[in-house]
């Protein structure tokens, strides 16, 4: 009950897993930031972290060798317009035994099926954006409610005796926590009886944390289908990256990479309201 009103959790992006693999480092745009010192920023000391570091980067690899033929494997009616587009030029592309003479017949339909794909997000902008902001508006007010009966009962804790405090304390965070049985939350209101105005915050905070939980299963829900198009929109241009590389135009194929990556970072950004993190610029070895 006492911690900080959080962000909501990380969000469903869809069932289409093939893309999740697709769009690097999605993962963890949704989680949770790494703490300083940690994470992504923290440094690799150990033999043992280099060897992790080794079979990342070699599974990171082989899902770039798998993204044309991850896509061909969707069924089309899963598909938006513009990345059911690029699965047909891809599946087009891997049945050429010429790729490069494939690619310059089959590159107007992979920039076409980006241009869609671009359209397709903006389409799903435009249908579903005002439900986010209405979600993230209610779930923010249920936080700003959290926050004011957690002030009122720090009001009424600072003015009791330490120890007092202390056990008070502990109790209304066993009160809060949802895996203590209704048995066992009764004898702990007996424990504190003598405290009315704090049973009554607890009260309150119960049950601004079932709303706070409701609020964030609608905004989980309202954020679905634009990570979905999000994805996808990102996916059409690294589809055609892969393509680009397999017949050999490997400089256009690290720039839409990078853009696909771009774009899904930016997109990211304003649909979670998290901190947008730069692409790092592809280095041909």
């Amino acid at each position: 009950m006492w911690e900080k009103a959080e962000f909501p959790p990380e969000t469903k992006e869809s069932n289409l897993t093939w893309l999740n693999d697709l769009v690097s480092n999605s993962s963890e745009h949704l989680k949770d930031k790494p703490k300083e010192g940690e994470g992504v920023f923290q440094k690799v000391e150990t033999k043992g972290d280099l060897v992790q570091q080794k079979d990342s980067e070699d599974q990171a690899e082989q899902k770039d060798k798998n993204i044309l033929q991850g896509i061909v494997s969707v069924p089309p009616d899963k598909l938006g317009l513009g990345i059911k587009e690029t699965r047909s030029a891809a599946e087009a592309f891997l049945s050429s035994n010429d790729k490069e003479q494939a690619m310059q017949k089959l590159q107007p339909r992979f920039e076409g099926a980006i241009t869609q794909s671009d359209k397709d997000f903006s389409k799903s902008m435009g249908e579903n954006w005002s439900n986010v902001l209405v979600a993230r508006r209610d779930l923010g007010m249920i936080n700003s409610q959290l926050m004011g009966v957690s002030a009122k009962a720090g009001e009424i804790l600072r003015q009791m005796p330490p120890e007092d405090r202390a056990r008070a304390m502990a109790i209304m965070t066993l009160l809060a926590d949802e895996k203590i049985d209704d048995k066992t939350k009764s004898n702990l209101r007996e424990k504190l009886a003598d405290q009315p105005g704090l049973l009554s915050i607890a009260d309150s905070a119960a049950k601004l944390q079932e709303s706070r939980k409701t609020a964030e299963e609608s905004l989980a829900k309202a954020q679905e289908p634009l990570l979905k198009s999000a994805m996808e929109q990102s996916a059409s241009r690294l589809v055609y990256a892969q393509a680009l590389q397999q017949s050999g135009r490997i400089g256009e194929s690290f720039r839409v990479k990078q853009e696909g990556e771009e774009v899904w970072k930016a997109n990211v950004s304003k649909i979670m309201a998290t901190p947008r993190e730069p692409v790092k610029p592809p280095v041909e070895v």
